[in-house]
């Protein structure tokens, strides 16, 4: 019996943190300020504590988890709202790193030293700060950086170039299944789709992980490899 309210309870914190997390919003851990972040670990620590929690502390639990979901949703929605609550609650960008300089009392502030910005700088291809014009130290704890543009990559413009713009491609098979609502977006039809596939010498769908179609109507076929 005991294991079985300990299944309903942890069935029910799950469901409970389901919907507080709809309610939050979908957003990566990169993407979190500080406070979200705290905010999340406490609330999970609170739905596992609802698992062995007994009489009125299950209630007590509940209400806890609902506070903490609405306050996040509450400072999200102000620090939209307004530009001081969202300094206040997210904090700021800092330049660390300008025209061949450090600004070490941004540092000092973003608890960053010398040693963790340039690994942070290597992580992103810079390993020369030579080639680095400025570094922005993020709210969330990412790092921005603006190459020089004699370090830049070449892009079409340098050469007066002007290339048709690329759009997002369909994934319009995906682990052997067709993916309807993608091909009713694209205008193209079940039979097509297995037309087009025997066509290139695929007979079976099911052994393709993927199948895309570009926005010049090219198809791209990925087929599954056995390892063994």
């Amino acid at each position: 019996m005991v294991y079985i309210q300990t299944l309903l309870k942890a069935l029910a914190s799950i469901v409970i943190l389901f919907f507080l997390a709809k309610l939050i919003g979908n957003r990566q851990i990169a993407q979190m300020g500080l406070f979200d972040y705290i905010s999340g670990i406490t609330i999970g620590s609170i739905a596992s504590e609802m698992c062995f929690a007994e009489g009125d502390e299950i209630i007590n639990a509940m209400i806890a988890l609902t506070v903490y979901g609405l306050v996040t949703v509450c400072i999200a929605i102000v620090s939209q709202k307004s530009l001081r609550l969202r300094t206040l609650f997210t904090g700021r960008a800092s330049i660390l790193y300008d025209e061949g300089k450090f600004l070490v009392d941004n540092m000092n502030n973003a608890r960053v030293d010398v040693h963790e910005l340039l690994a942070l700088a290597r992580n992103q291809g810079y390993f020369d700060m030579s080639d680095v014009q400025t570094i922005i130290f993020e709210f969330n704890g990412a790092l921005s950086i603006l190459p020089k543009s004699t370090s830049r990559y070449l892009t079409p413009e340098d050469m007066s170039i002007n290339p048709a713009q690329d759009k997002v491609v369909n994934n319009i098979v995906v682990n052997g299944k067709i993916m309807r609502q993608t091909l009713e977006n694209v205008g193209k039809s079940e039979e097509w789709v297995l037309s087009s596939i025997r066509a290139l010498g695929y007979g079976d769908i099911k052994q393709l992980m993927l199948v895309t179609l570009d926005n010049k109507g090219v198809l791209s076929i990925y087929p599954e490899r056995k390892t063994k």
